[in-house]
C-alpha cells in the first residue's frame, strides 16, 4: 500500500487548501505527506522568493491542521504515537525546500532554459534529484510505497502561456511541469506502484488550462489518454465517475 505522498508545488500558500482538504483523509489512512517547494511563483510583480516565514506558514497550516485532527479524531492525548506512525517527527521535516542543485527558483534559470532550449535538462535534474531525495530518505519511508503529486503550474510565466496559446490557438507551449512528469514516469516506470506520479492543480475551472496542458503533454511525446487531474480537494477535474484523489491513492498496491 502508499505509505507517503510528496507533493511538488511553487506556491505555499495554495498548498494550505491542500493540507485542510486532503492531509486529514490520508492520514485516516496512515499515509503521510512532504511537501518539496520548488518554481518561482509570483503572485504579483514582487520579488517573491520561498523564504523562511513562507516556509514557516505552511508549517503553521500543516501543524494547526494536525491538531485539529487529533482533536476530531480523538487521538490528542496519543499525539507522540500519531507523529510516529505518520513520520511527523518535527515541524521543521515537514517541509522540505529544494537544494539549490536540485530546485528551478529563479527567473535566471527559467530564461537560460527559454533562451537556450534546456528546459528538458533542467526537467532531467529536477526529476533526478527528487528520485535520490526518496531513495535516501532517513524517516523511515520506503520509495516503492510513494506516490508523487506534481502541480501543472510551476513557473509564474506557465499559466500566462498556456492560456494564451490556448486562445490563439497557436502550438502550444512546453512548460516545466510537462517535461518534470515525463521525466519522473519515465525513471519510476517499473515502480511497483502505478500510477507512482499523479497530477493537480489550482486552475481546473475553466478548464482551458488542463485541456491545453495535456495537449502540449501529447505533443512531447506524453500519453495522455489516461491523465486525471485533481484539484486542491481531491476532487478528479477533468474526467467524470473517477476516484476522488484519496480514494484513488489508498487503492493502489505495491506489487512485489
Amino acid at each position: 500500500m502508499v505509505k507517503r505522498v510528496i507533493w511538488i508545488d511553487d506556491d505555499e500558500s495554495a498548498m494550505k487548501a491542500v493540507i485542510q482538504n486532503i492531509f486529514p483523509q490520508l492520514w485516516d489512512k496512515e499515509i503521510s505527506s512532504e511537501i518539496y517547494i520548488m518554481g518561482d511563483y509570483a503572485p504579483s510583480e514582487l520579488n517573491y522568493e520561498h523564504d523562511e516565514n513562507s516556509i514557516n506558514n505552511v508549517n503553521q497550516a500543516i501543524y494547526q491542521t494536525f491538531i485539529n485532527y487529533l482533536i476530531n479524531s480523538k487521538l490528542i492525548n496519543q499525539e507522540d504515537d500519531v507523529r510516529k506512525k505518520l513520520y511527523l517527527l518535527g515541524l521543521e521535516n515537514i517541509v522540505n525546500d529544494f537544494h539549490k542543485e536540485v530546485r528551478v527558483a529563479s527567473n535566471k534559470d527559467y530564461l537560460i532554459c527559454q533562451t537556450a532550449g534546456s528546459i528538458h535538462d533542467i526537467a532531467n535534474k529536477t526529476a533526478n534529484g527528487i528520485i535520490n531525495a526518496m531513495k535516501s530518505d532517513d524517516e523511515g519511508h520506503n520509495s516503492d510505497e510513494t506516490v508523487i503529486m506534481l502541480d501543472l503550474v510551476l513557473l509564474k510565466h506557465d499559466y500566462e502561456a498556456l492560456r494564451k496559446h490556448y486562445e490563439s490557438h497557436e502550438k502550444v507551449v512546453t512548460v516545466l511541469s510537462m517535461e518534470l512528469y515525463k521525466e519522473l514516469i519515465d525513471l519510476l516506470s517499473n515502480s511497483p506502484i502505478q500510477p507512482s506520479v499523479m497530477l493537480y492543480s489550482t486552475f481546473v475551472i475553466p478548464t482551458d488550462v488542463i485541456n491545453n496542458w495535456i495537449k502540449g503533454y501529447s505533443d512531447i511525446g506524453g500519453e495522455p489518454s489516461d491523465l486525471i487531474i485533481y484539484n486542491r480537494e481531491g476532487k478528479p477535474a477533468n474526467k467524470d465517475n473517477e476516484k476522488e484523489l484519496v480514494e484513488k491513492i489508498a487503492s493502489l498496491e505495491v506489487k512485489k
